[in-house]
C-alpha cells in the first residue's frame, strides 16, 4: 500500500539513528512521550523567541530586499507562496516551503541574492564562538560533532531537499546562540510576547530594536556548515554506518520507502533504547517493547527481569553500548568484569561508602536476589555526626532564559524564580517557608535576599539535592559582581558562606551545603531505585519503611503548617493495595493545577500535575507570557509552589530514614 505522506524534517530528525521510529511516529496507536510537548518545550527553551529574533536580524540586515514570512499551515498554500517569492531576484523568506521526491521542509530563513541562496537553520542551542571550528568541519576521525549532530543532520536534510527542488546549490548555516555575547539592549526578553492559549507569537516589540549592522554584535551566530553538510550528503563522514546503518542518501530513501509503503523499517536495539520516547507501560502501545520482542525475542516474562539497560551509569561507566551489542540483556548475565573499574577494590559490607563499581554491584545483587536494600550504617553514622541542628532543606526551581532581561546579560544566564525551605529542629518540629517570582523581570537578586533572610538566623546544616543549587548560587554571585546592587558585597559573602566552587578552586564556606544526593549515592540503595538516584525515585524507596509510614500517616497539614496544602487531604502515605504493603509515589498524588478552586466533591477535568522539573520550567515560562487570566496564573503559581515544597519535604523524609536506621 502506498500513501501520500511526506517525509518532513521533523519525521526525519525523529528517525535519525532509529528508522523504526518513523513508523511509531506516524501511527498514533503507539504512545509518544513527546506528543503535545513541542510548544511547551520550545517555550521553556526559548526557541519561539529565538526564532523571532533571528527573523528580525535578517529582515533588518536585508531591509532593501523583498521580505516574506510564510505563516500558512496548509502545505499546498505554503509551497505556492514560496514559489512566487522565489521568483524575485533579492528576497528574504521565513518559513519557506519546499517539496521534492516525497520530502517536505520548512526553512527557518532563506536568503536569495541573485543566484546565491543561503539556508539558515535556527536553533536555541548555545555555542561558545571560540568553539565554532569544532562543529563547522568533521573531527580528526572524520566524524560530525556528536553534541550538535542531530542539528547538523537536520540542516543537511533541508539543504539536500532544497538543492534538488531548485536544481541549484544552497549554502547552509546553523544559527546558534552565542553565550559569550552580551545583550545590547534592555528588555529584549519582553519584546517577543506569546499567547500560550492560541500559541500566537507577537514580535512587534522588536520593531523598535535597532539591529547592529555588524553580525559579531548579534546574540545569534550563523555558523557556516556548508562543508560538513556536503560531506554528510556525499556519505563521506565516518559516523554514518553506525549512526544510521547506511549512507545519508540511502537512509533518506529507506525512510521514504518505509513511509510511502506504510511498512515499519527493520528495528535495531542498542543502549540508546534506554531513552526511547516510544516506551509505555502498556506493552501493546509501546514501540520499545515491540522492537525488543522482534530483535531479541523477548517474552512478556523477559520484560519483568532486571534489564542491563537499567544499570546505573554514574562514575564514568562506558560499557553499556558493548554489553547490549554482545547480547548481555539481563543483569543476571553480567560478570563483575562487565561493570567493575579495575581500580576499584571488590565491595565489602564493612566498607565506609559505595564506590561507583560497588554501587553497580549492589544494584545487581538487590535486583536479582531477595536482598531488600543496602545501607552502610558505619558510613552514614559518621556522615551524620557532622550535621548540626536546626537542619535546613532547600530546593530551587530555575529557568535558563535564551533572551536576556537586561543589557549586559548573556544568553542562558540562570533565572532563579523559586525556592522551598523546610527547617527541622532537634525535637522534630518542622516548619516551611518559600519564595516565588512570577513577574516578567529578572528575579535573581531578590531571590538571594529572600534565601539569606531564611537562613541567617542560625548556623545549622543546609542540605541540597544534587549540584544544582550550588551551581545556581555561584552563577548569581557572578551576576552580582557585575551589577550595581547596593548590597551586592553582602549578598556575595552570604553565597560564598554556603557554597564552594571547585572550578575556581574556592573552598567551601563555613556552611557549605551538604549534597543529600551524594549521601544517598555513597550509603544507600533500594531495588525500586533501579539505576537512578533522582529524588523522585528515592522518596518511594524510603517510604517502604514502616517507621516512616507510622510517622507520616494522615494529611500532610497534620505535621507541617503549609498554605499550599491546607485545603487538601494530600498525604505522603498512599497505600496502593489492601494489604498496605506498598506505598505509592507522592509525586503522583499531587493535586492538579487549579484543584484548590474546585467545589467540594467536584472532579477536575484535567489530570495535569506539575510533578517534575521539566514541567515546572515549562509552566513558569507560561507565566511569563500572555493568554492566561489572573485566575489561571494563580492556579499555576500554586501548583508550582506545591511541587517545590514536596521536593524539600522529600529531603526531610530521606533524612528521617537515615536517622531511624542510624540509631
Amino acid at each position: 500500500m502506498h500513501t501520500n505522506k511526506l517525509l518532513t524534517k521533523s519525521l526525519f530528525t525523529t528517525s535519525l539513528g532509529c528508522p523504526r521510529k518513523l513508523y511509531y511516529a506516524t501511527h498514533k496507536e503507539y504512545v509518544n512521550a513527546n506528543d503535545g510537548n513541542d510548544f511547551l518545550r520550545s517555550l521553556a527553551e526559548g526557541g519561539i523567541q529565538v526564532g523571532a529574533l533571528a527573523r528580525h536580524y535578517y529582515f533588518s540586515k536585508y531591509n532593501t530586499f523583498s521580505q516574506h514570512y510564510i505563516k500558512a499551515k496548509d502545505t499546498a498554500k505554503a509551497l505556492e507562496e514560496t514559489r512566487l517569492a522565489m521568483q524575485e531576484t533579492n528576497v528574504v523568506i521565513a518559513e519557506a516551503a519546499f517539496e521534492w521526491n516525497g520530502c517536505l521542509v520548512r526553512a527557518d530563513i532563506l536568503v536569495k541574492r541573485g543566484s546565491t541562496i543561503e539556508l539558515i537553520e535556527v536553533k536555541s542551542s548555545s555555542l561558545h564562538k571560540k568553539d565554532e571550528d569544532k562543529i563547522t568541519e568533521p573531527t580528526k576521525k572524520n566524524e560530525v560533532n556528536s553534541s550538535y549532530r542531530d542539528y547538523i543532520y537536520d540542516l543537511a536534510f533541508q539543504k539536500y531537499v532544497i538543492q534538488n527542488a531548485l536544481n541549484t546549490d544552497v549554502h547552509g548555516y546553523l544559527m546558534l546562540i552565542n553565550v559569550d555575547q552580551m545583550c545590547d539592549v534592555d528588555g529584549l526578553n519582553q519584546m517577543v510576547r506569546i499567547n500560550t492559549k492560541t500559541q500566537q507569537v507577537d514580535a512587534t516589540g522588536l520593531e523598535n530594536y535597532k539591529v547592529s549592522p555588524n553580525e559579531a554584535d548579534w546574540l545569534l551566530y550563523p555558523c557556516d556548515m556548508d562543508m560538513v553538510c556536503n560531506a554528510i550528503i556525499a556519505g563521506e563522514t565516518s559516523e554514518q554506518a553506525e549512526y544510521m546503518g547506511a549512507t545519508f542518501v540511502d537512509y533518506v530513501d529507506l525512510l521514504l520507502n518505509a513511509l510511502q509503503t506504510d511498512t515499519p523499517a527493520e528495528p535495531k536495539i542498542s543502549s540508546q533504547c534506554k531513552g526511547c520516547e516510544f516506551r509505555s507501560e502498556d506493552m501493546s502501545r509501546s514501540g520499545f517493547h515491540r522492537c525488543w520482542r522482534e530483535c531479541a525475542n523477548f517474552t512478556y516474562e523477559d520484560f519483568q527481569k532486571p534489564l542491563t539497560l537499567e544499570l546505573w551509569g554514574g562514575g564514568g561507566f562506558r560499557n553499556m553500548k558493548n554489553l547490549i551489542a554482545q547480547k548481555s540483556y539481563f543483569m543476571c548475565d553480567l560478570q563483575p568484569s562487565d561493570y567493575y573499574n579495575p581500580k576499584h577494590a571488590p565491595f565489602c559490607t564493612t566498607d565506609e561508602y559505595f564506590n561507583a563499581s560497588a554501587r553497580r554491584q549492589v544494584q545487581i545483587e538487590c535486583q536479582t536476589s531477595e536482598r531488600k536494600d543496602a545501607i552502610l550504617l558505619s558510613g552514614i553514622k559518621s556522615e551524620m555526626a557532622d550535621w548540626k541542628f536546626p537542619l535546613h532543606f532547600i530546593d530551587f526551581e530555575t529557568s535558563t532564559v535564551a533572551l536576556p532581561f537586561t543589557k549586559g546579560q548573556c544568553p542562558y544566564e540562570t533565572t532563579a524564580f523559586q525556592f522551598s525551605h523546610h527547617q527541622l529542629d532537634q525535637n522534630h518540629n518542622l516548619t516551611h517557608t518559600e519564595w516565588i517570582s512570577t513577574e516578567r523581570k529578572f528575579p535573581n537578586f531578590d531571590f538571594v535576599r529572600a534565601l539569606k533572610h531564611d537562613l541567617k538566623n542560625d548556623d545549622g546544616t543546609i542540605f541540597r539535592y544534587s549540584h544544582h543549587e550550588n551551581s545556581v548560587l555561584n552563577q548569581i554571585a557572578e551576576q552580582l559582581q557585575n551589577s550595581q546592587e547596593a548590597d551586592k558585597e553582602e549578598l556575595i559573602e552570604f553565597i560564598y558562606s554556603i557554597t564552594h566552587d571547585s572550578g575556581k578552586k574556592r573552598e567551601g564556606g563555613k556552611r557549605d551545603m551538604v549534597d543529600l544526593c551524594e549521601v544517598v549515592q555513597h550509603y544507600f540503595y533500594d531495588p525500586v531505585m533501579k539505576g537512578s538516584n533522582s529524588i523522585k525515585v528515592v522518596l518511594p524507596a524510603v517510604l517502604r519503611s514502616k517507621e516512616l509510614q507510622r510517622m507520616y500517616q494522615g494529611p500532610y497539614r497534620n505535621y507541617v503548617e503549609s498554605k499550599n496544602f491546607e485545603t487538601f487531604d494530600f498525604s505522603l502515605i498512599n497505600y496502593t493495595n489492601e494489604e498496605q504493603s506498598e506505598v505509592g509515589n507522592p509525586y503522583k498524588y499531587l493535586p492538579t493545577i487549579g484543584a484548590e478552586l474546585l467545589e467540594e466533591g467536584e472532579i477536575s477535568d484535567s489530570e495535569e500535575r506539575i510533578n517534575n522539573g521539566g514541567l515546572a520550567n515549562a509552566n513558569y515560562a507560561k507565566l511569563q507570557y500572555d493568554g492566561l487570566s489572573a485566575d489561571e496564573k494563580e492556579k499555576l503559581k500554586n501548583a508550582l509552589l506545591r511541587y517545590c515544597e514536596l521536593d524539600t519535604m522529600a529531603m526531610v523524609l530521606i533524612y528521617d530514614y537515615f536517622d531511624i536506621h542510624s540509631k
